[in-house]
């Protein structure tokens, strides 16, 4: 039955989108630039795409219409169509009019798609796919919108009324000339269905409207959409069945019936499923189904000969020689396995560089089927896709799999290692001095791109993180040079799919693109362990029965479970357990301890293997401890830089400075180089060769940092109070040399490793080591430099900052050593309390005004201080260290112990939109006043943690709860869709500490009634107990926004309530049902949320 559908939707709230518009996610814009529109996701874009393999068919078509397709934009197709007084008659008129021919040439292109599709490649592949998708959803509506309009009696004489605006031009825009959502690496079939039915709602709203104009009746939304969501379903999967783009994008997400339906119409989902490939097999065989049998041009196939061979190369690219064992690294093909994956479209609430955040988003199995989905999309290049990962995760490693299995006939693949470039040149160049490394300076990105425009250009930046550390210069916006890059590109003709690789925990150093695809690389799973361990077996099988080498079962690397689930650090306990002397991984061996005996068995194997003559006891210990202090001084020159690489002119500078003169003239960088798990690369420059070294995994530096510097405490404490002469005198000639020039807290690992070494230390020896740094503390403002290491200067002499970072490190050390326990100020600083206590602060403003970059905000989010008498290390400090550099303002106040301060800053930050920041384990209820003041303000701020610590008073909690409940209650009717969300999420986080009033959950279930349906854990009845009839109000009228969700609705209301009657609607019943929620603060007159 048809319902009378109003003419104007009314007012949306504030943040929301409007159904009438486009509703494919927004593109990302540089400042003063213009995202170009992609034709073949507008109907007549798409049309005229077809064109060019179809001309006469669309030329009929167009001559059946009017001229309207191929004019040139909204005005000329309706000046072709005789004028706005006729034309949103006659743009319905040439597609249902019986008579007409448009619809059956619309049907005979649409019959024909599968052969188009299939017989295309490359860059036009891409374009078609994309039209013939755009193609189907438009088919779909006007299929069901003829079938639907055959029982009116309309014809094209009728007479448009006089009005106001243009309909005609809103309604061309919205049939032919807006976006239809499509598929893409984060929306699969399933998700973009949604994003189908509320385009055709979109569509409809404004059909109806001018159907209620003429006088005719228009169509119920709900039957309408639903019935356009069938029509173009079964497109899309007779699509899918010759079409891989079509069946990839069906089998993302976990949507069991699609997937078994399909997996009957194509051979390669039957593989993808079935088998267990490894180095992205079933990414090569998707994306190679329709692969162009062309041969590559000349600057193509040398780029493609740099790409490819990764996948024969050993896993660790060395020989036997270097690591003297009868070991056998498995090729990148044999060994590499497809990891897990989370994934998230960016927007403001995402917090990507949370673990915790993370944790909360489902884990995927399909990283093959994900990556062709986005490289196919027509989103793929317009903004990036950005790869996450710990270190050691695989990044990397996949980029140049990936680079290597794209078939070089449709793809132009060129990957960046932004380690190895100039981190402040603009984008561009870096690309260019990639080429120049892959090929000897024998292609350039200009000849690439124009030599390569029939097939896709694919960029893999890898590295971000390590181009944020390195560069001097602002690259927050990096993401949005990208994008820059890729809109030019694609304005030249030229478009390019970009992906970017990062380390997780510094993503939230830049800016990230509105509606960028995220992907999260996950650890291991059991099973892809005992995987990857057969897989090493099998390739040291010969080894292994010899006895030469010693395989590491699965139990044994389970007792390193969390190293064990990363590749790299897996490999390096596999190096390990391989060699028969090593001893076993225990159960309850440290990582620091771990690391020992794998620093201790490498320098041990080296020693051996270079000496001359036989070496033994002390003199092969000697021996050894030498070469691990070669690697550790390796390790600072990368740290003191503040970078993850340093070159070996550089670590021969600082062996020679700090005493370690090398053997020979390349014997210092040689035993870094020599170390497995060190990358040496070479750079050629107008002054010859220089290499660089960088540890694979950054905890290896961070571990020999720690090692050297504890192992320095322990002399220095040995002779100043241990003993049986102890001198008094404290010699820190060469920790502070070492120790001054940038805060350990800017790698955490450092000091967990400092922590661990020095617990398993003798409790005499501990108390030593606090003593001399205690003694260090004290005196640290009258510290000068020894003439013995003025040479070592990895940074430009800076004096502030040089006792900034001393006195940063000491404190560090001396606090986390005493963990759990508070330091006391009076121990650190001695003198009276007050004396402490100003000691104290002004070591926090040396810190501010010397400490490099962000570094004295991560010291002050590291510790609190306790009754303003003591020093301790912060639980959650990881949360902390999330914060912006505004928040961090808060922390330093109260860590100083200025209460007043911390006071107005605290409020200050809930008004002025700061309270993402805020110390949310303390303070807890006047952390919710300031997140509920930004809210009733209006200030919609979607980072704030609205979810308690465990720790806190369950008065407090119940209070904050209050607190978010009434402002949800108040703000959900105005409110983004996100920050509702993600507060009504929290709020529920509440049902164990304090009852839900059930005039919120009905105000949810009238205001989001997208998302309260979906949960189930909302629909008990004893949840509205009291309040029965607002919410049967709520399930009979929805608001008309939501019209498209009013079957799952009813559903919802027939299991609650049966056949009970509707709840009469009225203009004034529904105003009382708003304002008995307690809903009505924002609305300004009773129409407000009235369609």
């Amino acid at each position: 039955m048809s319902l009378q559908v109003a003419r104007s939707s009314g007012p949306l709230p504030p943040g929301e989108v409007d159904r009438r518009q486009n509703r494919h996610p927004p593109s990302p814009t540089p400042p003063g630039a213009t995202v170009p529109r992609q034709p073949a996701l507008t109907f007549a874009g798409a049309l005229e795409v077809l064109g060019k393999y179809e001309p006469k068919t669309v030329r009929a078509l167009d001559k059946a219409l009017g001229g309207v397709i191929l004019a040139a934009g909204a005005g000329a197709g309706l000046a072709a169509l005789g004028g706005a007084a006729l034309a949103p008659l006659v743009l319905l008129w040439g597609w249902v009019d019986q008579k007409n021919e448009a619809f059956g040439l619309l049907r005979s292109i649409v019959g024909r798609l599968r052969e188009r599709t299939s017989a295309a490649a490359g860059k036009q592949r891409r374009e078609l796919v994309a039209a013939a998708h755009s193609i189907i959803a438009a088919a779909a509506f006007l299929d069901v919108l003829r079938e639907r309009l055959a029982k009116h009696d309309i014809t094209v004489d009728f007479e448009w009324p006089e009005r106001d605006g243009s309909p005609a031009e809103d309604y061309f825009e919205a049939l032919y000339l807006l976006e239809v959502p499509c598929p893409s690496g984060a929306w699969g079939f399933r998700e973009n269905l949604d994003r189908i039915t509320r385009w055709a709602a979109g569509l409809l709203a404004h059909t109806n409207e001018q159907l209620s104009v003429a006088g005719a009746e228009g169509f119920a939304p709900v039957e309408f959409v639903d019935a356009v969501a069938l029509r173009y379903e079964s497109h899309y999967l007779d699509l899918a069945a010759t079409v891989p783009e079509f069946l990839v994008w069906a089998s993302l997400g976990e949507h069991a019936a699609t997937r078994a339906r399909l997996a009957e119409l194509d051979v390669l989902l039957r593989n993808a499923a079935a088998e267990h490939a490894t180095a992205l097999e079933h990414l090569h065989r998707l994306v190679s189904a329709n692969a162009q049998d062309t041969t590559p041009t000349d600057l193509r196939s040398r780029l493609h000969a740099a790409n490819s061979g990764v996948l024969d190369d050993p896993v660790v690219p060395m020989d036997a020689e270097r690591y003297d064992t009868e070991v056998v690294f498995p090729t990148v093909e044999k060994i590499f396995l497809t990891p897990r994956y989370r994934i998230a479209v960016s927007h403001k609430s995402t917090a990507l560089a949370d673990d915790t955040w993370w944790a909360y988003q489902e884990v995927h199995s399909d990283l093959d089927h994900r990556l062709v989905g986005h490289l196919f999309s027509p989103e793929a290049v317009r903004v990036p896709m950005v790869l996450l990962g710990h270190p050691g995760a695989g990044k990397s490693l996949l980029t140049k799999v990936l680079a290597a299995r794209l078939p070089v006939s449709d793809y132009t693949v060129v990957r960046v290692p932004l380690r190895s470039v100039d981190s402040g040149a603009p984008m561009m160049n870096q690309v260019q001095s990639a080429l120049d490394r892959a090929t000897n300076a024998r292609v350039s990105w200009i000849d690439l791109a124009d030599s390569s425009a029939d097939t896709v250009r694919v960029l893999l930046l890898d590295g971000l993180d390590e181009l944020l550390q390195a560069s001097r210069h602002d690259r927050g916006n990096y993401l949005q040079e990208v994008a820059d890059f890729q809109r030019i590109e694609a304005q030249q003709g030229r478009p390019v799919v970009v992906i970017v690789t990062c380390r997780t925990v510094v993503v939230d150093r830049v800016s990230m693109v509105d509606e960028t695809v995220v992907v999260k690389l996950e650890e291991f799973s059991h099973d892809q362990l005992a995987d990857w361990l057969r897989r090493w077996r099998t390739a040291n099988a010969a080894g292994i029965a010899s006895g030469a080498v010693r395989a590491l079962s699965f139990d044994e690397a389970m007792h390193q479970a969390d190293l064990a689930v990363q590749p790299l650090l897996l490999l390096m306990l596999a190096l390990y357990a391989a060699d028969p002397a090593s001893p076993p991984l225990d159960a309850g061996l440290s990582r620091a301890a771990l690391y020992d005996r794998i620093f201790d068995n490498f320098a041990r194997r080296e020693v051996l293997k270079r000496a001359k003559h036989p070496l033994r006891g002390a003199a092969l210990n000697a021996a050894v401890d030498n070469q691990v202090t070669r690697l550790a001084i390796a390790g600072l020159a990368m740290f003191n830089r503040g970078r993850l690489s340093a070159s070996e002119t550089e670590i021969r500078a600082d062996l020679r400075a700090l005493g370690v003169e090398p053997v020979t003239e390349d014997a210092g960088a040689r035993v870094v180089g020599e170390f497995l798990f060190v990358h040496a690369a070479e750079a050629n420059s107008a002054n010859g060769t220089d290499r660089s070294f960088e540890f694979l995994h950054a905890t290896f530096g961070e571990y020999l940092v720690a090692h050297f510097a504890v192992l320095e405490l322990r002399k220095v404490a040995e002779i100043s109070f241990g003993g049986r002469w102890p001198s008094g005198e404290i010699a820190d000639e060469l920790l502070y040399a070492v120790l001054s020039h940038h805060a350990w807290p800017r790698r955490r690992s450092i000091v967990e490793f400092a922590a661990s070494l020095f617990s398993a230390l003798p409790e005499g020896e501990r108390a030593n080591i606090q003593l001399v740094l205690r003694g260090l503390i004290r005196t640290y403002r009258s510290k000068e430099r020894s003439p013995r290491f003025t040479t070592y200067a990895p940074v430009p002499r800076d004096v502030i900052r040089t006792h900034a970072a001393y006195s940063a490190n000491l404190i560090t050390m001396a606090v986390s050593f005493a963990a759990p326990d508070p330091v006391r100020l009076v121990d650190l600083f001695d003198g009276e309390p007050e004396e402490a206590l100003q000691a104290w602060r002004s070591t926090l403003s040396l810190w501010r005004s010397g400490l490099y970059g962000n570094s004295w905000q991560l010291m002050v989010l590291w510790f609190t201080l306790i009754d303003g008498a003591a020093v301790a290390l912060v639980k959650g400090a990881d949360e902390r260290a999330k914060v912006s550099a505004r928040t961090s303002e808060l922390f330093f106040a109260d860590l100083a112990g200025n209460r007043e301060g911390y006071r107005l800053l605290r409020l200050g930050a809930g008004v002025s939109d700061m309270a993402s920041g805020v110390d949310s384990w303390r303070d807890w209820v006047q952390h919710m006043v300031g997140w509920a003041a930004c809210a009733l303000s209006r200030q919609w701020t979607e980072s704030a943690s609205l979810r308690p610590s465990e720790d806190l008073e369950p008065g407090a909690v119940k209070l904050g709860g209050r607190i978010l409940e009434y402002t949800v209650r108040a703000c959900i009717p105005i409110a983004p869709y996100a920050w509702s969300l993600r507060a009504v999420e929290s709020l529920l986080a509440y049902s164990e500490y304090c009852e839900i009033d059930a005039r919120t959950l009905i105000a949810v279930a009238y205001f989001r009634p997208d998302y309260w349906v979906d949960r189930r854990q909302l629909h008990e009845p004893g949840l509205y107990l009291g309040w029965e009839e607002e919410l049967r109000f709520a399930l009979d009228h929805p608001w008309e926004k939501f019209a498209y969700r009013r079957t799952a609705l009813q559903e919802v209301r027939q299991r609650l309530f049966g056949d009970l009657p509707k709840v009469e609607f009225a203009t004034v019943r529904r105003r009382r049902f708003i304002e008995s929620l307690g809903s009505a603060m924002f609305l300004h007159r009773p129409e407000g949320l009235v369609n």
